[in-house]
């Protein structure tokens, strides 16, 4: 096992477990909506070390929360602007 990237791993961690404490969706401050998920995607390339694996999982979770019936970004993902 390579532990060359260890910190980064565990420093990874303690930001995503961190944001996850905080996080409140509903929120309604640029600092709740914005800032902490942006810490979490961070958080998450600490984890994996893999920019790749973080877009496709920001981009799941974006297609899941989306109100694909009245988001402008949802119509425009689907292909029906």
């Amino acid at each position: 096992m390579n532990t060359q990237h260890m910190p980064y791993r565990i420093t990874g961690v303690c930001l995503l477990v961190g944001c996850l404490i905080i996080y409140d969706p509903h929120a309604t401050t640029l600092v709740q909506r914005l800032a902490i998920p942006a810490l979490m995607a961070l958080g998450a390339w600490g984890l994996v070390q893999n920019l790749a694996a973080v877009a496709l999982g920001v981009r799941v979770l974006a297609g899941i929360h989306s109100n694909i019936d009245n988001d402008q970004f949802g119509r425009l993902a689907a292909g029906s602007v």
